[in-house]
Order: C-alpha cells, then sequence, then structure tokens
C-alpha cells in the first residue's frame, strides 16, 4: 500500500487491524507499507501524528482468476 502525504502537515498513517504505519511523512513525502489480510472487510486508517483520527477506509476483497470463478455467472467469462 503506497501513501503519499498530499497535505500541508506532517502525518504518519496507521492501520489498527493489521498494526502497521508508516514512518513520520512530511508533506510530499511518501512510504508503502505492507500488509497481508487474512479476510475480507473495511478497516479504518487512522492518523496516528497525536492522538487517533480516522481519515479513511481501506477495502480488502479477494479476487480469483476467472477459471476458478463458481459463481452462477462462470458460463459469461
Amino acid at each position: 500500500y503506497d501513501l503519499i502525504n498530499k497535505g500541508t502537515t506532517f502525518h504518519r498513517l496507521y492501520i489498527d487491524e493489521f498494526n502497521v504505519q508508516t514512518e513520520l511523512l512530511k508533506p510530499g513525502q511518501q512510504d508503502t507499507i505492507t500488509i497481508y489480510p487474512e479476510k475480507e472487510g473495511e478497516f479504518a486508517l487512522y492518523d496516528k501524528r497525536e492522538n487517533l483520527v480516522q481519515v479513511g477506509k481501506l477495502k480488502v476483497v479477494t479476487v480469483v482468476a476467472s477459471d476458478e470463478f463458481q459463481g452462477i455467472w462462470k458460463d459469461l467469462i
């Protein structure tokens, strides 16, 4: 997950569910965090600079190759 601080102040972005965070990013700086989700869902993205302030959500979904698709529409793929 690549993150870029496009704001005008410092930020440290944090995903609680995975206990990962960026370095303290100055404006224009970027960092990469890697997660290994074991389940789908929406997970809160926080700014952890001083207090935990929710700034967005990260959505995790499962993607399968079309030849592994088992849904009712598999004949259309």
